[in-house]
């Protein structure tokens, strides 16, 4: 939902500050893990694919929960994603489980 200021004019809708020292880290580690995905896939790798995925959808869960929306619809889509992430992230993790046990 899109407000306006005291001046009249549209502002989008507001999240938490981009540019807080943490949450810059977490999205350059995001962009690293997804740029290591690609590597492990090429590699074929598919150990690596699920550790690294895994990883990936950690991170993107934090940076979701870090993030607020002034509406309710907004803050809801906000949540559906963050489960959604941490269901995948389970299920890369369970995959990497059993690669590693078909390994040993």
């Amino acid at each position: 939902m899109h407000t306006v200021n005291n001046q009249g004019a549209i502002q989008p809708p507001r999240c938490l500050p981009t540019h807080s020292p943490d949450r810059r880290d977490l999205v350059t580690r995001i962009a690293r893990l997804a740029l290591n995905i690609e590597s492990a896939e090429i590699a074929s790798d598919a150990a690596a694919i699920a550790r690294q995925s895994a990883e990936y959808h950690r991170a993107m869960a934090e940076l979701l929960a870090r993030t607020a929306s002034d509406s309710r619809e907004g803050q809801a889509k906000i949540e559906w994603a963050r489960r959604d992430h941490l269901r995948q992230a389970e299920a890369h993790q369970h995959e990497l489980e059993q690669l590693e046990g078909q390994e040993a």
